[in-house]
């Protein structure tokens, strides 16, 4: 951004550009090579691929305790880098702080941004804007939406997976952290912190599906994204217009080997799916951190629903 202001000896030298992805979660594993999934995914999670902030964590200490280290150790990198990131950015940064808390704080519909901001709702577009342009924000529509420009369904979410770990956790929870009583912190808010992972877990299923894709056990889907109602919701939804196929994943991140009622229950839930008619081909797949059942896993041999156990592939 500096290097291609009016003032700078670079203005008018641009020959290209590049955006710069996260690593995604496999890339971001090798920060921590002999670390176990139940330790690296988690830090991924709040990490959010970004190299400056996962080369901060060590994949030998559990989450909690990386969290502790480095970032509520006072003078830590990390520790004040969601403020730091938006004063630099933004000439007004108290509106996008007022906004990214919000949003943080589960207020992921537009009247809820605006109740809880108070800012004017002819304004908060043009905020919101600029922030899913920064991919700080991302709103979130049902996959099958037909026209997903008007659609009125939409939900905001924070994109950026550690202003989320920061504005979920960390913010709401200051006067707590200030008081350095840790363990309280944890014990009484540490649900959010799973809610935040299983979160992330849940983002990371198409990473997942698409490698099944690549081993030809699954068609290609051309759309890929989450599907919910007024009843119920599915993690990922994928739609392929030429085969008309359709997928319905689960994904749970769960301590226990889950069984067939979750099958069951996912197939219950695909028929809301208003899409491709009844001559459909319906694909399913079950993605669980605790893993499956024997009676699960016979079962979908004989079904061939793709199961992905952490992070590979297991039928």
């Amino acid at each position: 951004k500096h290097a291609l202001v009016y003032s700078s000896p670079l203005y008018g030298r641009r020959t290209g550009q590049w955006l710069l992805e996260p690593f995604n979660f496999k890339e971001t594993k090798n920060f921590y090579p002999n670390a176990p999934f139940e330790n690296t995914f988690p830090l991924y999670a709040i990490s959010g691929g970004i190299p400056a902030y996962a080369k901060v964590f060590n994949g030998m200490k559990t989450l909690k305790q990386n969290i502790i280290d480095y970032v509520l150790q006072p003078g830590a990198f990390l520790s004040v880098e969601p403020e730091l990131l938006v004063s630099d950015e933004f000439t007004d940064p108290r509106s996008f702080l007022t906004i990214l808390k919000a949003i943080g704080l589960g207020r992921t519909k537009f009247s809820e941004i605006i109740q809880e901001t108070g800012l004017p709702s002819t304004a908060l577009p043009g905020y919101l804007k600029t922030l899913i342009n920064l991919r700080l924000v991302k709103k979130e529509i049902p996959i099958t939406e037909k026209i997903p420009e008007k659609s009125k369904k939409g939900n905001y979410s924070l994109s950026d997976s550690f202003l989320r770990f920061y504005f979920s956790f960390i913010y709401p929870n200051n006067s707590l952290i200030k008081s350095g009583n840790l363990d309280a912190l944890f014990t009484q808010h540490g649900e959010t912190l799973v809610s935040l992972v299983s979160k992330s877990y849940e983002d990371i299923t198409g990473e997942l599906i698409q490698e099944t894709i690549n081993r030809r056990m699954l068609p290609q889907f051309e759309q890929m994204g989450r599907w919910w109602d007024k009843n119920t919701e599915i993690d990922l939804v994928g739609m392929n217009k030429g085969e008309n196929a359709i997928l319905f994943v689960e994904t749970k991140w769960n301590t226990k080997p889950i069984d067939i009622d979750v099958l069951e229950n996912l197939k219950k839930r695909s028929k809301a799916v208003e899409w491709g008619g009844k001559g459909r081909k319906e694909y399913f797949a079950l993605v669980a951190k605790g893993g499956f059942t024997k009676k699960l896993i016979e079962q979908a041999k004989k079904e061939d629903v793709v199961l992905i156990h952490k992070d590979r592939v297991v039928k």
